[in-house]
């Protein structure tokens, strides 16, 4: 009986795919307010809905442990479908079809976060065991790159071929990311090569790198020239089409891009069963546990990343509430049609994923090169730094200043998702890393519900129901977002000694990791 295997550099490539569509949670931004408006949301239901997606991207524990169990073809088949439920479901309540209570919204959005980190679990831990050490840093940066751009390369699909038309945006996603996770999915498979990397490998690796950074780069410029240059977008998103179609010419570097096995073979039996570059630590997640480096890598990230997310989840509504409208009693009713234009949003959402892809990708090409001069800890700690900047920088903000805060936070945001991997890699080994990884991962989810759903929505509530607040209609009803400065600052007060106490958290970790 043959068993099919995929060459690496194909496998790498799936793997590009599969973050491109497993990174959705940063589109929730994007049609958030859609939802709000149409649905008479208030922010707290609308914090709840866009958590409970993270925390079903981001709690990676169970798709973790069923891919360390079952392998990238059955966890790809659970994932698609777990997608395509998900956002179904909210296309069909967009269209009237199906309930559109928020508790039962946001529960899909969680099915189908889960399903984007099936996609993620298959995509990470394939190619880390398919590489070694030396470029494990590099090739988590390409791919990690791809999870942050999710939202670009979505949004610019949006205003090109969705610009007015939201629910079928959504159907949309629902049936493109479901089918690349199956497909490209099916495709990963573990390296039974046990050659070390060669300086060759170091080359072939230069093009997707290249490429991910030219992707970016289209990205951020077509959102410029479109939103001052009045570009009809459609030319944009054709072109992104093709230019993301040029990573599968990687694979051809290094022919053939399959081959099969004899599985009776014992010796292909053994390289089958073993990583290709075994630690000698390896941990499954009951072991890691018991380490304090474990816990203090759960609170940096729960601190960071939790800090972060109040932005990237309420960035529309941080856009409003620093919008010039008139604060009255009772509040000020606008219809939805004369709400300030969400474009400025829209290029918040672009940017951000721009610069976290940025901040991937250095982070991932800085912890290779450098290693012998900076650790992937003192990097960490860079990064959790300049979040904690982010966080101060915001409680001041105007919208203005929200461009270099997006920035800021970005690179910031991307460097810390880029390092994590790696640090579980380096802490517990590769043979367990879905399962390791994933359950590191619920520390951002809880992060997510803690602060974004429970301290920035009820705050932005609370000064909703002291009189700070503008009355959008919806078919005669009121859907109230909150007005004025005070909205989000005492959240960002919060949010950046929170992020100052993962820096303190983060010296400690580097400390203990360079002894």
């Amino acid at each position: 009986m043959k068993r099919i295997e995929f060459h690496r550099y194909l496998v790498l490539v799936a793997g590009i795919y599969l973050m491109s569509v497993s990174g959705s949670i940063y589109l929730y931004a994007s049609f958030s307010g859609y939802l709000q408006v149409l649905f008479g949301y208030d922010q707290t239901k609308v914090a709840l809905i866009g958590t409970l997606g993270n925390v079903g991207g981001w709690a990676g524990m169970f798709p973790g442990f069923f891919y360390d169990k079952f392998g990238s073809r059955l966890t790809a088949l659970v994932g698609a479908l777990s997608i395509l439920i998900g956002y179904g479901y909210v296309y069909l309540a967009c269209e009237g079809y199906v309930s559109s209570n928020y508790i039962v919204m946001g529960i899909m959005l969680f099915i189908m976060g889960q399903g984007s980190s099936a996609a993620y679990s298959i995509a990470i831990s394939t190619n880390v065991k398919n590489f070694s050490p030396d470029l494990r840093g590099t090739i988590v940066g390409i791919l990690v790159c791809f999870f942050g751009l999710c939202g670009g390369i979505y949004t610019s699909f949006m205003r090109g071929f969705f610009p007015k038309d939201t629910p079928n945006f959504i159907l949309f996603m629902a049936v493109t990311y479901s089918l690349v996770t199956l497909l490209f999915g099916c495709v990963s498979s573990e390296s039974t090569e046990q050659d070390n990397d060669t300086d060759q490998d170091r080359s072939v690796l230069l093009v997707p790198f290249i490429l991910a950074g030219l992707t970016t780069v289209f990205i951020g410029l077509a959102n410029v020239f479109g939103t001052f240059f009045h570009i009809n977008p459609i030319y944009f998103s054709v072109a992104l089409v093709f230019l993301m179609a040029w990573f599968l010419y990687v694979p051809l570097f290094n022919p053939p891009i399959f081959k099969l096995y004899d599985i009776q073979d014992p010796v292909n039996e053994l390289s089958l069963s073993e990583p290709q570059f075994i630690l000698s630590k390896e941990m499954h997640v009951l072991q890691a546990v018991k380490c304090l480096d474990f816990w203090l890598m759960f609170f940096i990230f729960f601190l960071s990343i939790g800090s972060g997310i109040v932005t990237v989840n309420n960035i529309n509504n941080i856009v409003l509430s620093l919008e010039n409208i008139p604060i009255t009693n009772p509040p000020y009713q606008i219809p939805q049609s004369q709400l300030p234009d969400s474009s400025t949003t829209k290029t918040f959402v672009v940017l951000f994923s721009v610069f976290n892809t940025l901040g991937r990708m250095i982070a991932g090409y800085l912890s290779d090169k450098l290693r012998n001069h900076l650790t992937p800890e003192s990097l960490l700690t860079i990064s959790v730094g300049l979040m904690c900047l982010t966080q101060i920088y915001m409680i001041f903000t105007t919208i203005p200043m929200i461009y270099g805060a997006v920035i800021i936070l970005g690179i910031a945001y991307g460097g810390i998702f880029c390092l994590f991997p790696v640090l579980v890699g380096k802490a517990f080994g590769t043979r367990y890393f879905a399962g390791n990884w994933g359950s590191i991962g619920l520390a951002a989810a809880l992060g997510s519900i803690i602060f974004s759903t429970v301290m920035a929505g009820n705050l932005s509530d609370h000064f909703v129901s002291k009189g700070s607040s503008i009355c959008v209609l919806v078919d005669g009803k009121c859907s109230y977002i909150c007005l004025g400065t005070d909205c989000y600052r005492w959240t960002y007060i919060i949010t950046a000694i929170s992020s100052f106490v993962a820096v303190l958290l983060s010296l400690v970790l580097r400390r203990r990791n360079t002894e």
